[in-house]
């Protein structure tokens, strides 16, 4: 074969080469970015041959998404020169904390991990303290650091473990969703009590309304409970109990999205605390990687929230 042609096939060869690493890594790269950090990292561990350009460009994209979904005052302790895989590793580990609880709630609600809350009961309080002791707000916040937009999905959950165990709706977890209408900012929460098993909706101010979603759960069940809450990509919201007593997995069904106000905007997790029903030393903890949960209620049917919702007994009175 004559030089040139030999050249010339050489030429041929290295563009086809060239085309076919292009068009892999180009697809490669499209079925790699619609993975989780899960499955991510479980492909990057079993292909030794993946291209690391295109893990690192994937593993920044999901950096990017968590980042967006923190609340403000939690990325101020995230490291500035943090990227990549190691920037999501960090954010998966700050998913779970909380905004620290107002010292001036000690001792009723203080915080005593970054994923922890201790509650104890007005009574426990020394009859020399009760004067000094300061008041908390009948329905105390704590936020998560989780959060996500409106068309977001978002899942979290908290483990509630009660001295003695005692029905009662001491604890709340659900939604605060935030938004501005008409000029003005906005609040509006969805939360459940999974030991009465009652949700609530806090409208901006102090209305509510409150609706039987769950069996409740009697004392001798309701001393350690799991309570998650899932949102999906249309704005559906549904509340999942746990029961380690008996080992049982109860659904409040699924609220459509129409329930929620219009004017949100940004959905965050936050547990709440009535501190008048907390009635023994109470430990509420973060639970934010729920993969197995939602896994074992996606071999349950489906079926949607049906409650009457009414006011409280006190406005009712």
């Amino acid at each position: 074969m004559p030089p040139k042609a030999k050249t010339l096939r050489k030429a041929v060869q290295a563009r086809d080469t060239a085309w076919r690493h292009w068009v892999l890594k180009g697809f490669a790269e499209q079925v790699l970015s619609g993975l989780d950090a899960h499955h991510l990292g479980r492909m990057e561990a079993v292909s030794k041959c993946m291209n690391r350009e295109v893990t690192s460009r994937c593993w920044e994209t999901l950096a990017n998404m968590e980042h967006d979904a923190m609340q403000p005052w939690l990325l101020q302790a995230l490291k500035e020169d943090t990227e990549g895989k190691e920037a999501l590793k960090e954010l998966l580990e700050m998913r779970g904390r909380l905004n620290a609880a107002p010292a001036s709630w000690s001792p009723q609600i203080s915080s005593v991990s970054p994923c922890c809350l201790l509650l104890s009961p007005r009574d426990a309080i020394s009859s020399e303290g009760r004067e000094a002791a300061p008041i908390v707000p009948p329905l105390a916040t704590v936020p998560l650091a989780l959060g996500a937009s409106l068309g977001d999905e978002m899942a979290a959950g908290v483990h509630i473990q009660s001295k003695c165990g005692r029905a009662s709706e001491g604890v709340w977890f659900g939604l605060e969703f935030v938004g501005v209408h008409d000029g003005w900012g906005k609040c509006m929460s969805i939360l459940c009590a999974p030991l009465t098993g009652r949700v609530m909706l806090k409208f901006p101010g102090e209305e509510k309304l409150f609706a039987q979603a769950m069996c409740p759960l009697t004392d001798d069940l309701s001393e350690s409970v799991e309570v998650y809450v899932r949102v999906s990509t249309p704005g559906n919201v549904e509340f999942i109990r746990v029961c380690h007593a008996t080992n049982s997995i109860v659904r409040s069904g699924r609220m459509p999205h129409d329930m929620f106000p219009k004017w949100a905007s940004e959905i965050f997790a936050a547990i709440s605390v009535q501190i008048s029903e907390v009635s023994s030393e109470t430990r509420v903890s973060t639970r934010w990687a729920v993969r197995e949960v939602l896994q074992e209620v996606q071999n349950q049917p489906e079926f949607e929230f049906d409650a009457n919702w009414s006011l409280p007994p006190y406005i009712v009175q």
